[in-house]
């Protein structure tokens, strides 16, 4: 290993843990990389910090133990397991507590849980995994901690000897060297202060579209094919075991040639059987993941097939997400979301050809997760979130009409054009500067010319009362739905919250259910 490879993981380690995915990316590979690069410090030609901290026998081993198949949630655990300050662990979906749990369980050692405050005598409990070397897990943490763990958090060690002393609650407590302290909150946007981002290594846990899409595939699948999900998953834990088994034998390997006389090495009939036995095992192993990885493949097909389904439960648990931003009291946790999905899936009615039955699908989902919210919002907000739904579903190509940027841009942010020509007598100058900032738009060039030449026409629509219900005048009557959005925006403003609503109507499959 080179010491660029080491800097760039130490760096990976300590400071990247709180960002999202797209941050980190940019961050060690644009700046970090380059920067090391530039210093001329020697480094391994497509290095990835991932892999220099864990192997796939890691990785291999994590995945058993339900941890997302996502790199996200590597990088989590890499930093998690290898990080020498105590992890503060942001996690509001419980995907890496879970993790934590189902780790203990595999690895059979005992993690307690507690609430500071909320548990009763909860400093007893510390004190027990401090002298006892137990992991100790502190849930539902806030933003400020109870001042009497500030040691524990900073690691106020004082040795004497080969004991190590920690003033705890007016108590000195033996350390043992197995203590170890793992912190959650359920808070997607903590603000921590300085001390404790020095004191604990913040890892954001937050779920990833990617990452939830892989998750609601297996949960769709299993629903309506069960059979085929449990071959997978039985493939996939032979795999990883394998893995697993691979590292241990060659761990086990290097400690015996390490350990052996380099005078009589070639004598030791031990080491020798040893080295037969590795390479006889590692060459099974190397056959039985080749028609395991066939196998999966095959199988990755036919799952494949309802990976648009996954995908529209992915966007749509996103989208409750960003409900939070309009009102804070708009909270979704993601079991009760897992709980109408699967609902949903079950009250589809069966369908022979497949392709309709993943439209039907999404179509029930859809709707179910739309009725479970909507009774949750204030009117105002309802066809915020509607209209929301029918924007994303446009961005991914679910829906036929065509998603624009600029269009969408333009409709939630319209600037108006002051510096253009004079209003048409009947029109507001505010609204013709819209008019006229439209008209720089693709296919709408000719729009404010029209206005002017069709006058009369155009007047007619303008003071209509309800004008998203009534055609354009000439030529536009037959433009997109969406391009009419967009015009009641620049002329009728006082309507555009109306607009949305026969727009969402005509374009969503499932609003005429709604």
């Amino acid at each position: 290993m080179f010491i660029g490879d080491s800097l760039l993981a130490a760096a990976f380690i300590s400071y990247i843990g709180a960002f999202s995915y797209m941050f980190r990316q940019s961050l060690w590979r644009d700046i970090w990389l380059e920067d090391i690069k530039a210093k001329g410090i020697p480094m391994s030609p497509n290095v990835d910090p991932l892999y220099t901290i864990v192997t796939e026998g890691d990785i291999a081993k994590w995945k058993n133990q339900k941890l997302p198949s996502d790199q996200v949630s590597y990088e989590n655990v890499a930093i998690l397991t290898s990080c020498t300050r105590w992890p503060l662990i942001i996690d509001p979906q419980k995907q890496g507590i879970e993790w934590l749990i189902n780790k203990a369980e595999d690895e059979k050692y005992e993690m307690p849980k507690i609430q500071v405050p909320g548990t009763k005598n909860w400093n007893k409990e510390v004190v027990r995994c401090i002298r006892d070397g137990l992991t100790l897990m502190i849930e539902n943490a806030g933003e400020e901690f109870a001042p009497s763990l500030d040691p524990v958090l900073a690691k106020r060690y004082i040795q004497i000897g080969k004991r190590f002393i920690m003033k705890f609650d007016d108590e000195d407590l033996d350390v043992n060297d197995n203590f170890r302290l793992y912190i959650q909150t359920k808070l997607s946007n903590p603000h921590y202060r300085p001390e404790i981002t020095a004191q604990c290594t913040v890892i954001n846990f937050i779920v990833t579209e990617k990452g939830l899409e892989d998750q609601m595939l297996a949960i769709v699948v299993d629903l309506e094919n069960g059979e085929l999900e449990a071959r997978r998953e039985s493939i996939v834990k032979a795999q990883n075991e394998s893995k697993w088994r691979l590292q241990e034998l060659e761990k086990e390997l290097l400690k015996n040639l390490s350990e052996a006389d380099p005078e009589t090495i070639l004598e030791n009939q031990e080491l020798v059987l040893s080295l037969e036995n590795t390479k006889a095992t590692a060459t099974e192993i190397a056959k039985q993941q080749e028609n395991s990885k066939k196998l999966e493949e095959e199988i990755n097909m036919k799952r494949e097939l309802y990976r648009r389904v996954a995908a529209e439960g992915s966007i749509l648990f996103f989208l409750l997400m960003q409900l939070s931003f309009i009102n804070r009291m708009y909270q979704y946790s993601l079991d009760s979301f897992y709980k109408f999905f699967r609902y949903a899936i079950n009250r589809t009615k069966p369908c022979d050809e497949m392709e309709k039955r993943i439209i039907a699908l999404r179509n029930k989902i859809r709707y179910k997760i739309y009725q479970w919210v909507r009774r949750g919002l204030f009117e105002r907000h309802r066809q915020i979130f509607l209209t929301q739904i029918t924007l994303r579903l446009m961005q991914k190509g679910v829906l036929t009409e065509p998603y624009r940027p600029k269009e969408v841009d333009f409709l939630l942010k319209a600037q108006p054009k002051t510096d253009g020509p004079k209003p048409p007598d009947w029109m507001q100058e505010k609204h013709w500067q819209l008019c006229v900032a439209l008209s720089q738009l693709e296919g709408f060039e000719s729009f404010a010319t029209e206005v002017e030449k069709n006058g009369v026409r155009f007047k007619e629509w303008y003071n209509d009362l309800t004008p998203e219900t009534t055609p354009l005048p000439s030529d536009w009557k037959r433009a997109p739905l969406f391009h009419m959005l967009l015009i009641l925006r620049c002329m009728r403003r006082d309507r555009i919250t109306m607009g949305p609503v026969s727009y969402t109507h005509l374009t969503l499959p499932t609003n005429r259910e709604v």
